[in-house]
């Protein structure tokens, strides 16, 4: 496989939890970066759906009726904007859908790609949902209109791939010592001292923490934490017992993957094994 390779997956699901399809597309020469794009065609059954944090920033352009947030208390919000960024997630977020056949486009990026995509800071974003417009140019703003107008996922997916490498092209770099610090957390899982990634970095503990915010979205012992809590979640979510899974992960034991899932799912790890979930996806469905 070339450096420039590209793959692409499609599934269609036909289930009680609703009617869809699902494309999903990778460009490996840009893996620092982007971590996939996928695109949903479709309709839900259930509306309303509970997401956990990834350890990505995401760019959502809605090509049809939009999506909403559900308050804490239970109360839907207002629509999206239709191009968004949902920004660093730290905690779990329901969403609901449109009662409708509803069609989105979502560009999720690594933390160092989401700051050299954007090319602005990323330290106001956590649990924030942004109008693409206040953190991008105007013609960055057009971007979902340019998708809503081609004819084919694979020509969206051009699209926001031509996107991408033009902002690239122009953008700064981040910080050499901070993409080193967020791709090693990437590839360990979080399982990586902090101070050693601080020292790697030649920076000090203060400039280190603020500059990997800034540039992330997430302090790094934060981003640390959801790491390992995603690694849990994706091996119980493939059918692990709950000590191998704690194992797998790096938690002393179950009780320390007990309190991540507490803070970052609001599910007991038991809970999430047993809940109903959305085909090759760790999101729980509710109803409203």
């Amino acid at each position: 496989m070339t450096a420039n390779a590209r793959t692409s997956d499609a599934i269609s699901i036909n289930s009680p939890l609703g009617q869809w399809t699902h494309h999903e597309h990778r460009v490996h020469a840009l893996s620092d970066v982007l971590d996939h794009l996928w695109h949903f065609d479709g309709r839900m059954a259930l509306p309303r759906e509970r997401t956990f944090p990834g350890g990505y920033l995401e760019i959502i352009l809605h090509l049809g009726p939009q999506f909403r947030d559900v308050h804490a208390d239970g109360t839907s919000g207002a629509p999206f904007p239709v191009a968004c960024l949902t920004g660093s997630q730290t905690r779990p977020v329901v969403i609901e859908s449109p009662n409708a056949h509803c069609c989105v486009l979502g560009i999720r990026l690594t933390p160092i790609g989401a700051y050299r995509v954007l090319g602005t800071p990323l330290t106001e974003t956590a649990d924030c949902t942004i109008d693409l417009r206040d953190v991008t140019d105007a013609a960055s703003a057009q971007l979902a209109s340019r998708c809503f107008d081609a004819h084919t996922v694979a020509d969206r997916f051009a699209i926001v791939v031509a996107w991408i490498e033009e902002r690239l092209a122009r953008n700064a770099a981040a910080h050499a010592g901070i993409a080193h610090a967020a791709r090693t957390l990437a590839a360990q899982h979080g399982q990586t001292r902090i101070s050693t990634l601080q020292d790697a970095a030649g920076l000090s503990r203060a400039r280190f923490v603020a500059l990997f915010r800034e540039q992330t979205g997430y302090a790094p012992k934060q981003l640390a934490r959801i790491l390992r809590f995603r690694r849990a979640l994706n091996a119980l979510q493939h059918g692990e017992r709950l000590s191998d899974a704690a194992f797998t992960a790096g938690y002393f034991d179950q009780s320390h993957m007990h309190a991540d899932f507490s803070e970052f799912a609001g599910l007991t790890p038991a809970g999430f094994v047993s809940a109903q979930r959305y085909p090759n996806s760790p999101s729980v469905p509710e109803s409203a």
